[in-house]
């Protein structure tokens, strides 16, 4: 199985990428599954 388990999106303060673009993306690759893992750093991503 192709997956990644480990991938951010713009809630994330390290990546710009929305939601939609990682999936196309995903699908793109032939990814079978994929876990967003997005986190927050207070302080340093203006909302």
């Amino acid at each position: 199985m192709f997956a990644d388990y480990h991938v951010h999106t713009y809630y994330s303060d390290d990546s710009e990428t929305p939601m939609e673009k990682q999936v196309e993306r995903a699908i793109s690759l032939g990814l079978r599954e994929i876990c967003f893992t997005d986190h927050v750093d207070y302080g340093i991503k203006r909302d």
